[in-house]
């Protein structure tokens, strides 16, 4: 029964390594690529995001943080990200669309 705990806990070290390692976001030509993990890819043209909110929620997301952001886009869409220089992300995705509502917690 030892054993089964080890290797389980072992996976568990493994996968979060993976997704803390492979996760990253990419300001360039316009878009913002989001990339966690082998798991989640999503590109979203800057020109439709609405909003970047602060937000703690705990839903499932492409982040390996708990201090995350909101990112409002097209519509109804929204993606919830951790940058780990959160103002200088939003700095580069103001320089690109300065018309971005942007929504923090101080």
């Amino acid at each position: 029964m030892a054993w089964n705990n080890y290797n389980c806990t072992c996976s568990c070290f493994y996968l979060a390594h993976v997704f803390n390692y492979f996760t990253y976001y990419i300001i360039s030509d316009n878009q913002l690529f989001i990339n966690c993990g082998f798991f989640f890819k999503k590109t979203v043209s800057i020109d439709t995001i609405k909003k970047i909110s602060e937000t703690n929620n705990f839903i499932s997301s492409p982040v390996a943080s708990v201090d995350r952001l909101e990112i409002s886009f097209n519509k109804y869409d929204s993606v919830i990200i951790s940058p780990k220089e959160k103002s200088e992300f939003i700095e580069g995705l103001l320089s690109i669309k300065p018309g971005i509502e942007v929504h923090l917690k101080n």
